[in-house]
């Protein structure tokens, strides 16, 4: 569904969402940037433009976030957290953090500081999670801006470079070759992210 609405209505769908994925951290930002990065191949889209304006939509979502944890700090997500269509909904459930992931990563995050910001951009499972915590230490918005956008510049190039290396790959016929590493960094950073969620819900018991 996601690959079928991005290669039939292009750039617009791909930033809406990331927009989203800044906010709820679905849908999974690899897959989309992925997609994005064989989209400036196959479609001649200018790598550059669409990798700032991809970083810039991500963080709409982010901020977004972003003010209503400043207004109304962590009260928001433990509410959400009990209504009866979160716990029915099986994806939504899983993209808003616990109580006990939530208080432990407001704890890392008061023990790290707000480089946390930049670092977990690039680290699955938190990247949109952590503007949780930043809202609630309020921490300053230009600060905020600096790091989110500097990290997910940086995750956004390397997953739009891994889609146009896999395309090339497949366009000379070494498409197994392409899968192959690329399922080894999935799986890298697949256990990178549990470990981190598995690690911020002892922080909070």
């Amino acid at each position: 569904m996601i690959s079928e609405a991005i290669v039939t209505w292009g750039i617009p769908v791909i930033l809406l969402f990331m927009v989203l994925n800044g906010s709820v951290s679905f849908p999974p930002s690899e897959l989309v940037l992925t997609l994005a990065g064989a989209l400036t191949v196959t479609d001649n889209v200018l790598f550059l433009p669409l990798l700032i304006a991809i970083t810039f939509a991500n963080f709409i979502g982010a901020s977004i976030l972003y003010f209503a944890l400043f207004k109304k700090g962590d009260t928001l997500v433990r509410k959400m957290r009990k209504t009866k269509f979160i716990s029915e909904h099986r994806k939504l459930d899983e993209v808003i953090p616990s109580t006990e992931s939530l208080d432990g990563l407001i704890r890392w995050f008061g023990r790290k500081g707000i480089w946390l910001v930049f670092l977990c951009r690039c680290i699955p499972f938190v990247r949109s999670a952590i503007s949780i915590p930043a809202g609630i230490s309020k921490v300053p918005f230009h600060i905020f801006f600096a790091l989110s956008t500097l990290g997910m510049f940086i995750w956004a190039l390397a997953w739009m470079l891994v889609g146009r290396g896999v395309l090339y790959s497949a366009l000379q016929g070494r498409i197994g070759v392409a899968v192959t590493l690329l399922t080894i960094v999935l799986l890298l950073l697949f256990v990178a992210g549990k470990r981190i969620r598995k690690h911020l819900r002892q922080q909070g018991k």
